[in-house]
């Protein structure tokens, strides 16, 4: 790579990373939008903390379990 396109790698960088940043934003919108939606439901589960305490460890366990 010629010096003279090391601004241009690094601009592109940049722009993926954002673009990374963006659609994990948007993905937690989503995700946060369908879970006030959930809680809307008057069907809904609630869960006691341990409950979400409990789960929550059990996925970081499952997650630590697969190969990266």
């Amino acid at each position: 790579m010629t010096e003279n396109r090391l601004p241009d790698y690094l601009d592109h960088i940049q722009h993926a990373a954002m673009a990374d940043h963006i659609a994990d934003f948007e993905r937690m919108t989503r995700e946060i939008e369908q879970s006030l939606r959930e809680a809307d439901d008057p069907n809904a589960k609630f869960y006691t903390r341990e409950e979400v305490m409990q789960a929550m460890q059990e996925r970081i366990d499952r997650a630590r379990d697969k190969p990266c």
